[in-house]
């Protein structure tokens, strides 16, 4: 915000009484400014109070979302080494294996191959 700083030109030729008069409507109309401006900041506050819950509500949504992702993240490693142990349980040494599971047009034949240290499923639709 630019502060203006403003000239007070005061009135020639008047008596004291007219000067007195003159500057309290200068003092009173600076007031009412001041408190014009009062009451922006004030607005001003209560909007960045509002942002700043906002932001910290948000944050610990963000921080709980993280958490849940983490635990998600442990669960698929989880079930990645449950799934590689099961894969060369089945492999048993072979490097491909192939079946199917289904019936009709839900029959899927799939493949379980040794790849790169981990076991890879190359599933194919069939209908």
């Amino acid at each position: 915000m630019v502060w203006e700083r403003k000239t007070v030109i005061t009135p020639i030729n008047q008596t004291d009484a007219e000067k007195i008069q003159w500057y309290q409507n200068y003092v009173d109309s600076t007031k009412k400014e001041i408190s014009e401006l009062q009451a922006k900041v004030n607005k001003t506050k209560y909007i960045v109070q509002n942002a700043h819950s906002a932001v910290v509500s948000t944050n610990k949504q963000l921080n709980q979302y993280n958490k849940g992702l983490d635990s998600v993240e442990r669960d698929l490693e989880t079930i990645q080494n449950q799934l590689n142990a099961e894969c060369n349980r089945i492999l048993k040494g072979k490097d491909r294996v192939a079946f199917a599971v289904g019936s009709g047009k839900y029959r899927q034949h799939l493949s379980l191959e040794k790849s790169n240290r981990d076991c890879v499923y190359h599933i194919m639709k069939y209908f």
